[in-house]
């Protein structure tokens, strides 16, 4: 036995001095993936129309990008074209009506030199303050609702591109019940239904909300969830102490509530 175990280990050595190759090294090795590099110029496709963009700043993925507020007015987001062909969603973060200047951010992994513009440090001012609401950003749906708008590349890159992004304005339907919310706390307080009456599709929902249970003030009420279900939206809302869903849909381009659940 002990010869057989000395002969296994002889065996062992002797592979050992041919030296075996190990699966690592017998691999060949990849090659770098070279990262994309995209020019600072790009292509913004939108809801209200087309036209051209700058890159002026960038760190890392985030890019930001400078181009006509004119053209988010029906919409807060964006398809951004790059010069190597990738499209990008890009969100409305800034904007300046008297300038017609937007500010959009996009992320994605190519490479850019930003070009530096003329108006460089009033645009990261810009960028600096907080964050749109969905109302500020609304207020570009007025301010250009009669302008004329850039419509400079074909617009059926929105109807071929494979998301439903577009498909609605979430900016207008978070609008729509914010004001909803407003005019039912003035029914709550003074009992004159007539105040949400114009802004409700249902019967039925009208009568459950005239019911005393129902009235209820809602107030500091924040937006958590908005999408759309077959052909209604739905939005999800909270406040300090319970939550709100609702329904909406649209007739002859105006909305209207058709479901109200408040959940203590």
């Amino acid at each position: 036995m002990k010869r057989i175990i000395s002969l296994c280990l002889l065996l062992l050595v002797g592979c050992s001095d041919e030296g075996f190759e190990s699966v690592s090294q017998s691999l060949p090795e990849s090659e770098p993936v070279e990262q994309e590099t995209m020019k600072a110029n790009v292509k913004v496709y939108s809801v209200g129309g087309s036209t051209d963009g700058t890159v002026f700043l960038a760190d890392g993925r985030d890019k930001w990008i400078v181009t006509e507020a004119a053209v988010f007015r029906d919409h807060p987001v964006a398809l951004i074209e790059t010069s190597e062909g990738q499209q990008v969603e890009a969100e409305l973060q800034a904007f300046d009506i008297e300038k017609n200047i937007a500010l959009v951010h996009m992320r994605n992994s190519a490479n850019v030199k930003a070009a530096e513009q003329e108006n460089q440090q009033v645009l990261e001012v810009m960028l600096e303050a907080d964050k749109l609401t969905a109302r500020e950003r609304y207020r570009l749906h007025a301010a250009f609702k009669d302008a004329e708008v850039p419509q400079k590349y074909d617009l059926k890159v929105l109807e071929e591109y494979d998301k439903p992004t577009f498909t609605y304005n979430p900016d207008a339907i978070e609008y729509f019940i914010y004001t909803f919310n407003e005019v039912f706390n003035q029914y709550v307080e003074n009992g004159d239904f007539s105040l949400i009456d114009r802004y409700i599709l249902s019967d039925l929902l009208k009568e459950a909300l005239q019911k005393e249970e129902a009235r209820i003030v809602i107030e500091n009420m924040k937006v958590t969830e908005l999408g759309q279900s077959g052909f209604e939206w739905y939005v999800k809302g909270e406040t300090n102490t319970f939550s709100v869903t609702y329904k909406i849909n649209r007739v002859n381009e105006k909305y209207y509530l058709t479901y109200m659940h408040i959940d203590k």
